[in-house]
Parts: C-alpha cells; structure tokens; sequence
C-alpha cells in the first residue's frame, strides 16, 4: 500500500480537487496503484538483474579457473593429489590391528561359557515360612 509521504504534494492537490468526481478520483487512484506496482516492479529487476549478474560472473570465474587448472597440471592428478606415506603407513597399521582384534573376537565367540544355575525364586509363601521358625 502506498503510503501519502511517498506521494507528491501535487498528486493530493489533484486529489482535494476531484474530491466531488468519483471519475477523477478512479483515474487518480489507478495512477497511484500504478506507481506503486512500478516500484515494486523496478525494485524486483533490479533485486533479479544483480543475481543474474553474479550469477553469470561465478560461473564465469569457475570456467576461467578450471581451465588455468588444466592448463597448469595438464591433467596430472598425481600432481593434485599426491600420495602421502604417513597415512598409507597408519592404514596398514590400522587394517593389521583390525585383523588382529577379528582374531582375538572369533576365539572368544568359540569359547564354551557355563553359566551358573538359576536360584529358585522365592515364594510369598516361602519367606513367610522361614520367618516363623
């Protein structure tokens, strides 16, 4: 909704004219929607033409990078990522600990585990017996 400070001084001058023609006031009214809406509509072109905007410079900065990317390491992944010793070192280290606690667990889930005998619940009865004698 269009607020009157956003409005010229003329416009309301032309408004307290066309106070008695309901014609004029219609006319009036339309141009006031119409310059609300053309706000609106200017302030959206701009908000969407600025991310267009960005929009096309990235993508146009992310061409420009992978190609000085191939250009530079000539399609050596190698290059990009080289192996590091360390860490292949700590992953054997890692899938022999593995393979050892795999052991370990297989000979345990072999042993044979008795378990104790169940006590007999004891009854209502039962206690009630044992406290008279």
């Amino acid at each position: 909704q269009q607020r009157p400070q956003d409005l010229p001084q003329d416009f309301w001058d032309l408004v307290r004219a066309a106070k008695d023609s309901p014609e004029e006031l219609t006319v009036l009214e339309i141009c006031a929607s119409l310059k609300t809406y053309t706000e609106y509509m200017l302030n959206g072109f701009v908000e969407m033409s600025s991310k267009l905007v960005q929009h096309n410079m990235v993508f146009q900065f992310m061409e420009e990078l992978e190609m000085c990317c191939r250009e530079r390491f000539e399609g050596s992944i190698s290059a990009l990522f080289p192996v590091d010793a360390k860490a292949v070192r700590r992953k054997a280290e890692l899938e022999d600990k593995i393979k050892q606690l795999s052991q370990v667990k297989d000979m345990l889930s072999n042993l044979y585990v008795g378990t104790p005998p169940l006590k007999r619940a004891r009854s209502y009865q039962d206690r009630v017996a044992r406290q008279g004698t």
